[in-house]
């Protein structure tokens, strides 16, 4: 799947929802978007984000341990290397208002569709 491509159709559709972004999660390989998107036997020991903004340039965001693994994409990853400077650093990427998509169901409606885990989603809440 090319990146860019990807990122131009999410950019249009968060346009039309007001969206602010799209952030894919994956921890251990568990969300296959994102592996087909950064490529397949890309192995992730710790959580990874990309974010699709409604405007602008896509960002990644990595464990220092797995940021190498994940320059060919064409994106400088930023790294982190613990919970704390994670969690920074996902405060200072993430829009402060609006809303972002994620590949979660609320309640479990469409179980196929999470890829998130829901103590993720309330961090990033």
């Amino acid at each position: 799947m090319d990146i860019d491509q990807v990122v131009a159709n999410a950019q249009q559709f968060m346009a039309q929802r007001q969206l602010q972004g799209w952030l894919i999660y994956s921890y251990r390989n568990s969300n296959p978007l994102f592996s087909e998107l950064v490529g397949e036997g890309v192995m992730l020991t710790r959580p990874c984000f990309l974010f699709i903004p409604a405007q602008g340039q896509p960002q990644l965001l990595g464990h220092h341990v797995d940021a190498g693994g994940l320059e060919h994409l064409g994106l400088r990853p930023s790294s982190f290397r613990d919970r704390t400077s994670m969690v920074e650093l996902l405060r200072s990427v993430l829009p402060s208002r609006g809303s972002l998509a994620m590949e979660y169901s609320p309640i479990g409606v469409i179980p196929r569709v999470s890829r998130v885990d829901a103590g993720t989603v309330e961090l990033v809440q």
